[in-house]
């Protein structure tokens, strides 16, 4: 197998129907669920920018309440995102995209977390944001940049583990814990690897070169300080996969629950601005992405299309991009298909 396709099949892992969830993660590791709904002070709503009182509804793409870890015996806060295991699924999840009351939600455990001084535990695995006009009306960007924000000044202890799909913001609004894993076969990306390649190579066709060019995989996370640790994961395919892959997880929770038990919160967050701020730091490794730059230049040249001959198209947009115009209007029909409008 070439690397290309090795790349593509950990790709196709990553959103695999088979692959671990959030919902056997929380039947197997954790006892005594008690939903964000049934905890006598939890808020749902928040307080917009203008004072305006935005209120949450319940998500089924996020399971949000608390939880006893069998490991130690301790009631921890639950986040954890979820995609579909199945056809039956896709619709009920909302085809793995997190709506802004989930995110909502999701802020408010942090909240819960911290007047109750309970560890966090928090897993994310979603295409994204929900793109649409219900999320977009209870200001979903900016809820996902206050997750953000409220991440990195948590009073209270955290873990994240990306676990299967972590895409775009919708991923990153959760994933700045204390303590960050990430399974072997998971991905985590700023864009889906067809929305790369169309905007790479005017073509979505081209998803083995954009996958290249994200390196979404967990030994570049790790290479590039996204995630402090990788969780092993065996093939999809093995019959013991699920034990395996929960035991693993089991094992580095209960170990970092440890290591963070022993630490000062004011140190930890210290520690974890440090680790984000070096992720973009260029100056601590130049030759590292102006080699990367280098390559990207000659992948895009190589897939550029050449010059439309389509009279519509302005001088200014052949000049920029030398293709023809993509109109972002699509829309998923009842079945979750990407219809062009």
């Amino acid at each position: 197998m070439s690397a290309i396709s090795k790349i593509l099949q950990l790709h196709e892992d990553s959103m695999s129907y088979n692959r671990i969830k959030s919902k056997h993660i929380a039947e197997n590791l954790y006892t005594d669920f008690v939903p964000w709904d049934e905890l006598d002070d939890f808020y749902n709503y928040i307080n917009s920018p203008t004072g305006k009182r935005i209120e949450f509804q319940d998500d089924p793409a996020v399971i949000i309440g608390t939880a006893i870890f069998k490991c130690n015996g301790k009631r921890v806060g639950i986040i954890a995102q979820q995609t579909p295991s199945d056809n039956s699924e896709r619709t009920k999840f909302n085809y793995g995209l997190v709506k802004a009351d989930g995110y909502g939600l999701s802020l408010n455990m942090m909240d819960y977390a911290e007047r109750h001084n309970i560890m966090l535990h928090i897993y994310i695995d979603t295409v994204g944001g929900d793109p649409y006009e219900y999320s977009a009306e209870k200001l979903q960007s900016w809820i996902i940049s206050y997750c953000q924000a409220k991440m990195i000044t948590l009073k209270t202890k955290s873990i994240s583990t990306i676990i299967g799909s972590g895409g775009s913001g919708g991923a990153i609004a959760i994933q700045l814990a204390h303590k960050r894993f990430m399974l072997s076969r998971a991905e985590y990306s700023v864009i889906t690897s067809k929305g790369c390649s169309a905007i790479l190579f005017r073509t979505a066709d081209n998803e083995e070169e954009a996958l290249k060019v994200l390196q979404p995989s967990s030994d570049y996370m790790l290479k590039y300080g996204i995630v402090d640790e990788v969780i092993k994961e065996p093939p999809l395919d093995k019959l013991d996969y699920f034990k395996k892959v929960l035991d693993n997880i089991e094992n580095s929770l209960e170990k970092a629950t440890e290591e963070l038990e022993k630490s000062d919160v004011n140190y930890l967050r210290d520690m974890l601005v440090q680790k984000i701020e070096a992720c973009g730091n260029l100056q601590q490794n130049p030759q590292r992405y102006q080699t990367f730059a280098k390559k990207l230049k000659k992948l895009v040249n190589r897939y550029q299309q050449s010059k439309s001959q389509n009279p519509d198209i302005s001088h200014m947009h052949m000049a920029l991009y030398g293709g023809e115009t993509y109109v972002c209007n699509d829309e998923k029909d009842q079945d979750g298909v990407i219809v062009r409008r």
